[in-house]
Formats: structure tokens, C-alpha cells, sequence
């Protein structure tokens, strides 16, 4: 690293925006291409981790690559700030018997960056890829008998599932109840712009209302 920047000393500097790809040797990831430790080294105030993304200083004295690179620190993915949570709402959503729905959330009450389709129950991811928690709140309208259930699909596949029946600790008269409080949470690896869903379903031999429900996806960062 020192015989790279007294080889190019006096050129001007170019900032570039790199990944690090490993840390024993330090490998920097410019965009595809990959530089060795023999021509990177790191401000004295930051410490290599491994999946940074960082700002760093690039020198040449010859065409427009840089021979020699300074990280000079990590820095925030454009929109990984702004756009790490998804909340959804939704209330008075009817189900069918014996029918799995995805519970659509009103369009009106989106707090989502524009990464939603509008009047469905299919979400879909910001285009980061990383690790995503989920949770996911509803709340059944009281009715005797039969069981319900919640999940979330995450690309088509099941990633949870809470299935219950009758309340056993509901006191007296409530003990025919089904629960009407369910739940279901799930943290991940995921890849930017995968669908989500969250659906429901029961089977009280009639359509039961879904009183309201909660939803919120947050990305938690690069795996």
C-alpha cells in the first residue's frame, strides 16, 4: 500500500463507493472488481468489517482507475433508513368458511415507501436484500366453534404459522369461544422485491369478520 501511493503521489483523488468483501486479507468489492490488501488500507478510525459498505479514496497516475484505495469509513445504503419499515393496517376484513384469504390492508393507511400494491394483501420487499423481520397481529370477531389461523408467505413459501382452537383458559361461558387475539412473527434472509403475504383463515361454518389487523416488515440489515 505505501510503495502504491508514492508511486501515484500528486494525482487527484476519485471517491468511489465499494463493499468489503473479507477482512484476513482486506479485500475491497469496487463495484464488481475486486482489490487486493496490497493496494487498500482504512483511515485509523475505522475498523473492516466484513459486508460494509463504504466511501473510499482512489488514486491514479495513469487512465481513470485508481491504483491505491483509502477507505475512509462506512456509510448508510440509500434507503435502507428511510424505507426499513413497512406498516400496514387493515379492519372489518370478512372471511369466508373454510377459505384461506390473504387480508387485503386499505390503501389510505400505507406508510410504505411506494413498495406496496394498493388494495391487495401481497407486499412486496424494498430492493435491498438482507435480513427482514415480520410480525403480523389480527384480531377475530368472538364466535363459537371452529378454529382459525394466520401466516405469512414469504416468495410462496410458508415462513409461519399459528393454528388454534377452542380458548382453554377463557373462564365460564367464554370456554366455547375460539381465540379472537392471534399472532405470528418471522426474521429472515430475504432478497429485495420478493412478495409477502399474510393470510387468514377459519372455518365457524360461516363468514367471521376480521376486526382489525397490523402488519409491519422491517429491514434489520445486510446478512
Amino acid at each position: 500500500m505505501p510503495g502504491a501511493v508514492q508511486k501515484d503521489r500528486g494525482e487527484p483523488s476519485k471517491i468511489r463507493i465499494g463493499t468489503i468483501a473479507s477482512t484476513n486479507p482486506v479485500v475491497l468489492d469496487l463495484q464488481g472488481t475486486m482489490v487486493d490488501s496490497s493496494r487498500v488500507g482504512a483511515l485509523g478510525s475505522y475498523v473492516p468489517v466484513t459486508g460494509d459498505t463504504v466511501a473510499v479514496a482512489g488514486q491514479s497516475a495513469v487512465g481513470s482507475s485508481a491504483s491505491s484505495w483509502l477507505i475512509l469509513g462506512s456509510v448508510t445504503v440509500p434507503g435502507a433508513s428511510t424505507l426499513s419499515t413497512i406498516n400496514l393496517f387493515a379492519f372489518n376484513f370478512s372471511v369466508p368458511d373454510h377459505s384461506i384469504e390473504e387480508l387485503e390492508f386499505f390503501a389510505e393507511n400505507y406508510n410504505t415507501g411506494g413498495y406496496v400494491w394498493d388494495g391487495f394483501g401481497e407486499v412486496t420487499l424494498p430492493p435491498l436484500d438482507g435480513i427482514y423481520q415480520y410480525i403480523f397481529n389480527l384480531k377475530f370477531d368472538p364466535e363459537p366453534g371452529g378454529v382459525r389461523y394466520c401466516e405469512i408467505y414469504v416468495g410462496g413459501v410458508q415462513a409461519s404459522h399459528l393454528h388454534l382452537a377452542t380458548d382453554p383458559f377463557a373462564p365460564g361461558a367464554d370456554s366455547a369461544y375460539t381465540y379472537t387475539n392471534l399472532g405470528v412473527t418471522w426474521e429472515g434472509l430475504c432478497t429485495g422485491g420478493t412478495p409477502v403475504n399474510f393470510r387468514v383463515y377459519q372455518d365457524t361454518s360461516a363468514p367471521l369478520t376480521v376486526s382489525y389487523a397490523t402488519a409491519s416488515i422491517r429491514y434489520i440489515g445486510a446478512p
